[in-house]
């Protein structure tokens, strides 16, 4: 029970440095990087029950790409994407 604890605490701090990636590239119009925190993000909450949402902003980003389609980012939110429940 406490390594549970302990581990959701760190899933919960790398949420918190995550989303400020996110942040950041959004203010610096960075979208492969903003690509990039996403595709962590949804990682991250595959097996929660917000991966609806963080799923829905994983396509949006992902559909500003129309080069690059064959860069490990892009196809990594493809696969996310491809493999949603």
């Amino acid at each position: 029970v406490q390594l549970a604890k302990e581990d959701e605490k760190k899933v919960l701090e790398g949420e918190r440095y995550i989303q400020q990636a996110i942040e950041l590239a959004k203010q610096q119009s960075a979208k492969s990087f903003e690509l990039r925190a996403e595709v962590s993000m949804a990682m991250i909450n595959r097996s929660r029950e917000n991966f609806a949402a963080r799923s829905e902003t994983l396509s949006t980003v992902y559909s500003w790409f129309k080069e690059g389609l064959d860069t490990t980012d892009v196809m990594l939110a493809k696969q996310i994407l491809d493999s949603e429940p």
